[in-house]
């Protein structure tokens, strides 16, 4: 058996359903450490953690640090959705102030930055393609993953140097329990979980050209700098 320092250790949040539970199960087949993080303790055994509290994912995360000696992965995961007819119109005042995705990028990070720059360090971010089309039906969903996706993408240099690599999911519809019926699953082309963790194809293409030339060379100024 792998000691705590040389065995691989991953931690998943929202690990107790949906991709967050598929992902689990892939890692530990791997022979990974797993440490799943949940706001929902009746669903299996876990850390309970509620992501969208800084102080609590920090303490959690600099924990399993602690107790694992590293942290090679980090699949930030964990988010709730809008659930059922989405209007930007009709607001109710009583209606629940809460974000609808949840990852906290900062705790995952400073771990991984802790443990020795010659382990690489990895941090895979649950965004959607709902972030990169429009999404009338949920448009508060679609701009938390349009944020999460050009987030991912804005780090990616940065923490090149600290030999952490991000990347960031998108998929299409997958047979999970975030939506409110099982009925919505009818009508639509499922991607099979497998698919999402395997891969099926992949298509390289280049970054998007900037607007016009004065727009790239101030976003290039502003990486060089090193400031904004």
């Amino acid at each position: 058996m792998a000691s705590p320092q040389t065995q691989r250790s991953v931690i998943v949040t929202g690990g107790a359903s949906g991709i967050g539970l598929a992902m689990t199960r892939y890692y530990a087949s791997q022979g990974y450490n797993v440490s799943v993080l949940d706001i929902n303790e009746k669903t299996g055994p876990g850390i309970k953690c509620d992501v969208s509290s800084w102080e609590d994912q920090a303490a959690t995360f600099k924990e399993i640090f602690e107790e694992c000696g590293r942290i090679d992965v980090v699949m930030a995961n964990a988010g709730i959705s809008e659930q059922g007819q989405s209007c930007i119109m009709q607001v109710e005042e009583d209606a629940p102030a809460k974000p609808t995705t949840n990852h906290k990028i900062g705790p995952p990070l400073h771990a991984q930055e802790r443990q020795d720059i010659a382990i690489p360090g990895s941090i895979i971010v649950t965004a959607s393609n709902a972030g990169v089309y429009p999404f009338p039906i949920a448009p508060l969903y679609a701009a938390a993953k349009a944020g999460l996706i050009n987030l991912v993408r804005s780090m990616g240099p940065a923490l090149e140097k600290a030999n952490i690599q991000i990347n960031a999911l998108a998929p299409a519809v997958l047979e999970t329990n975030i939506a409110p019926s099982n009925d919505l699953f009818k009508h639509m082309i499922i991607t099979p979980m497998s698919t999402l963790i395997h891969g099926d194809s992949v298509t390289v293409r280049e970054p998007h050209d900037y607007v016009d030339e004065d727009s790239k060379k101030n976003l290039e100024m502003f990486r060089s700098l090193g400031y904004a």
